[in-house]
């Protein structure tokens, strides 16, 4: 659809994407999901963003720090698959996602959103309270530090 071009591009794809979507969601209902999820509610929350829309202001820079906390495990898997689809080496796989998602849907930074400086350690210690259920699903555990520093870098 991105190679296509042009704002209706997808449509032509619809049947793929909606096949996708369900298998998404069979895959999240069976698996749960982790901090990109927990990280997105107090922004829909709060500032009214679409919760997909959320979820894709979030996953790189939580999946930068998954990287730098555990850059040897079950994520080598993720680069193997992605790179073969992607076409690329799977060292850089994951940044050439974060490009296509991009293309997709540009991720602003979290100002351009409303999102304030001043929201970010509120957000971070809120989803610490009232997120475990996610958290516990995480690659790798995330402190209330963590969370404040992926919020700062997607800020």
């Amino acid at each position: 659809a991105v190679a296509a071009g042009g704002k209706d591009a997808w449509k032509k794809h619809a049947l793929e994407f909606l096949r996708a979507s369900n298998y998404a969601g069979i895959a999240f209902g069976h698996a749960g999901c982790a901090a990109v999820h927990a990280m997105a509610y107090p922004l829909g929350g709060v500032h009214h963003i679409p919760h997909g829309q959320a979820n894709q202001l979030m996953f790189a820079d939580v999946m930068r720090k998954y990287q730098e906390k555990k850059p040897i495990g079950k994520l080598n898997q993720l680069e193997e698959l992605l790179g073969a689809e992607l076409d690329v080496e799977p060292v850089f796989s994951l940044e050439n996602l974060y490009k296509l998602m991009d293309e997709v849907l540009k991720k602003d930074p979290l100002h351009e959103h409303g999102v304030t400086a001043d929201e970010l350690p509120v957000f971070a210690k809120n989803v610490i309270e009232t997120q475990q259920r996610l958290l516990g699903n995480n690659y790798v555990e995330l402190s209330e530090d963590d969370l404040l520093d992926i919020y700062r870098k997607a800020f």
